[in-house]
């Protein structure tokens, strides 16, 4: 079974922290343990984001933003542009999300 790791990026239009609508456009990254990017996604129009296939590990989910946004929050509750995950063999890690 491939290993996937996926999420949302959505929008705080009313500013209590959570994702209201779907940000499309936005560039996913996932990083190993030495920060270099292992493979990144632009999110599609329902702001949905996947990455699939990806090696047992332990990987950092990085977002970028658009112009005009700035980062609220995650599914980790961290640093709101970063998501820690640790991926073993058979692992499906959904809703990996992210608030601008």
């Amino acid at each position: 079974m491939a290993n996937i790791i996926n999420g949302y990026v959505c929008q705080d239009t009313n500013q209590d922290g959570t994702g209201d609508i779907a940000i499309s456009g936005v560039t996913v990254e996932s990083l190993n343990t030495s920060g270099e990017v292992v493979e990144n996604d632009v999110n599609s129009s329902g702001g949905f984001y996947s990455f699939n296939n990806i090696n047992s590990g332990d990987y950092q989910v990085r977002q970028t933003n658009l112009p005009g946004f700035v980062d609220v929050s995650d599914s980790d509750g961290g640093d709101p542009n970063l998501i820690n995950v640790t991926v073993v063999d058979g692992g499906v890690y959904s809703n990996l999300n992210f608030v601008d």
